[in-house]
Order: structure tokens, then sequence, then C-alpha cells
């Protein structure tokens, strides 16, 4: 099943995050379950992602439920190059 591919992107000066990926939360509704939604799937390659002349931020965020390849990106000048939500 093919996903979503970000590819090819310069990321300058970024701020907080440069890319952020992540799924559904699947959080109670008023109290009440909700049905376990599906996981995307992420296709990342050859980015660059420039934190700016300062290092402050994220290069990428993996967010929840999300589950993407990481391939050939280029991180800089960033406070955390990947951060990863582990649920």
């Amino acid at each position: 099943m093919p996903g979503v591919v970000v590819s090819n992107n310069i990321v300058s000066n970024s701020g907080s995050i440069g890319i952020s990926l992540s799924g559904d939360a699947n959080a109670a509704v008023s109290g009440q379950p909700v049905p376990v939604s599906a996981v995307p799937f992420y296709r990342v390659t050859n980015n660059t992602v420039f934190g700016g002349s300062t290092a402050s931020g994220i290069g990428i965020q993996v967010g929840v439920n999300a589950a993407p390849s990481l391939l050939n990106n280029i991180i800089a000048n960033t406070a955390t190059g990947i951060a990863v939500n582990p649920t």
C-alpha cells in the first residue's frame, strides 16, 4: 500500500520543527474508546533541514502512530536531529 512521499525538499531556518510526521492518537472521546485507526506510512528521502544560524528545534519529528522510512536526509544545526514518540 503506497503512502505519502516527502522528497527532495530544502527546509531552511525551520524554527521549532522542520518536518513533522504523525498519525491519529486514538484518544478516547468523552471517555469512550474509539476504533484503532490505520497507521500512516511515510517515505522521507533526500531532504535537507537546516535549523538556522543558532542550533534550535527538531529536524524531523515522528509523532504518535506513524511509521516512516527515513532515507538519505541531511539535518544540520538543530538542537535535536530526529525525535520519535514511541507510542
